[in-house]
């Protein structure tokens, strides 16, 4: 039995998992881990667990200090310096691709390019040139519109950061039915994110409101309050209760237990 620590690499959200060794370390923590083609900085977003077998778990060799975070930030000015190399390199070949962004790891043993585009892109060529011009090992990798938001970073329609660049985990399979669910309009220019996509936070709260439907009446069935009969018209998980359209016309609220 051995125990694990989720981790987060900053120009991301996705949850990789890490053997911490001989490292005490707890959530917040900043650590350099060995990803397989070099080393990175990674944040603890989740506090250590037993599993019985390591697979696919990275390895903590050090908590961060001070001339890590020099080093990364430094790392920040040659990853502009190689997306500028990048971007000529991709008009020289005359590549259908957009370049969305880039990263250099801790040892600057690997430079990754983020880029989108509309088909698959033969950018074997690119690499090989690539490397050669920048001395590190080279990684092309193709990202959705979801991927580039989140890379990118920004501001939702609410005002407040993307939720996916903040503390939201990459959500993939967020379907209309989250809105009707949570009785909000099915126009999609008010469900929909900066990326042109269902937002990410339609999945936010979507256990609440599924877990309270799958309890309480349906929408229009018959529910008796009192000594009379009326029927069911709006579902409201979030003050747990129902909305009742009586006889007469009237709406009454009715608590219902979760």
């Amino acid at each position: 039995m051995i125990e694990i620590v989720g981790m987060v690499f900053p120009k991301g959200n996705r949850v990789f998992y890490a053997d911490p060794g001989e490292f005490e370390v707890k959530k917040g923590n900043w650590c350099v881990v060995t990803t397989g083609t070099g080393e990175d900085i990674a944040q603890v977003t989740e506090s250590p667990r037993p599993i019985k077998e390591k697979e696919n778990v990275l390895k903590i060799i050090r908590k961060a200090t001070h001339l890590d975070f020099e080093k990364q930030e430094k790392n920040k000015e040659l990853e502009k310096e190689g997306e500028k190399v990048c971007s000529e390199k991709i008009k020289g070949f005359e590549l259908p691709m957009k370049l969305i962004g880039a990263h250099l790891s801790l040892d600057r043993n690997k430079f990754t390019f983020y880029f989108s585009a509309e088909d698959r892109v033969d950018f074997r060529e690119l690499v090989r040139d690539l490397n050669l011009t920048l001395g590190a090992k080279i990684e092309l990798i193709q990202i959705n519109i979801r991927d580039e938001i989140r890379l990118c970073g920004g501001l939702s329609w609410c005002g407040r950061p993307i939720c996916c660049t903040t503390f939201l985990k990459p959500c993939d399979h967020i379907t209309t039915r989250m809105v009707k669910d949570q009785n909000l309009s099915i126009s999609l220019s008010k469900v929909s994110g900066v990326c042109g996509r269902l937002m990410c936070c339609l999945s936010y709260e979507y256990g609440l409101y599924s877990e309270f439907r799958k309890k309480a009446p349906k929408e229009g069935s018959h529910y008796q309050v009192g000594e009379e009969m009326g029927t069911v018209e709006v579902i409201n998980p979030i003050r747990s209760s129902i909305m009742v359209r009586m006889a007469d016309n009237k709406l009454v609220e009715v608590p219902v237990k979760a």
